[in-house]
C-alpha cells in the first residue's frame, strides 16, 4: 500500500486534474455547439453555456451511480454513431472532385494524402505541445472509470486488462 499521506496526496491531484478535466470539456463542447449552430453565439456565450453544462454534469453526479451507469448506454451509441460516421465518410469522400485548389481539404483515401500527411507541419502557433494537450485528455480519461472498480470480480486483474483494452481500442480509433 502507498499509505495514507501518499495516498491522500495523490488523491487530491486525480481529484484536481478530474475537475479540470471536466471544465475544459464542457468548454470544449460549448466551442463545438457554437461552431455546430453559430445562433447560439450571444454576449457572455461560453460562461453561460459551460455553466449549464457544468451543472448538468453535477446533477447527473449528484443524481448517483445508477443515473451514471444508465446514461452509459446512451454515451456508448453516441460514441459509436461517431466513430461510423467518421469511417463512413472517410470512405465515402470524394477523390478530387472538382476544383483541388477549392475543395483542399476533403480528399478521401488516396497514398498521396496518406504520405503528406505522413511528417509533422508544425507552424509557429502549432507545434508538439498543441498536439499533446489535444490528444492528451483522450488517454487520459481512460483512468476515470478507475473509481467504480469495486464492482469487478477481480478488481487488480480487470483494471490492468481494461486499461490496457481502453488504450488499444483509443490507438486504433
Amino acid at each position: 500500500t502507498m499509505g495514507p499521506v501518499l495516498g491522500a496526496s495523490v488523491g487530491i491531484m486525480y481529484w484536481l486534474a478530474i475537475t479540470m478535466l471536466a471544465v475544459l470539456e464542457c468548454l470544449g463542447a460549448v466551442e463545438s455547439l457554437v461552431m455546430a449552430v453559430p445562433a447560439m453565439e450571444f454576449p457572455m456565450h461560453m460562461q453561460a453555456l459551460g455553466s449549464a453544462f457544468m451543472a448538468g454534469l453535477a446533477l447527473t453526479v449528484w443524481g448517483g451511480i445508477n443515473i451514471v451507469t444508465k446514461l452509459g448506454m446512451f454515451f456508448a451509441l453516441v460514441v459509436l454513431y461517431t466513430l461510423f460516421s467518421f469511417y463512413f465518410g472517410l470512405i465515402t469522400a470524394p477523390h478530387h472532385v472538382g476544383d483541388p485548389l477549392q475543395e483542399k481539404w476533403i480528399t478521401g483515401l488516396s497514398t498521396e494524402t496518406f504520405w503528406g500527411n505522413w511528417a509533422s507541419h508544425y507552424d509557429s502557433e502549432n507545434n508538439f505541445g498543441t498536439a499533446l494537450a489535444l490528444f492528451y485528455p483522450c488517454f487520459t480519461g481512460i483512468l476515470s472509470g478507475a473509481n467504480r472498480a469495486d464492482v469487478l470480480k477481480d478488481p487488480p486483474k480487470h483494471i490492468k486488462q481494461g486499461t490496457f483494452a481502453a488504450i488499444c481500442f483509443s490507438f486504433v480509433m
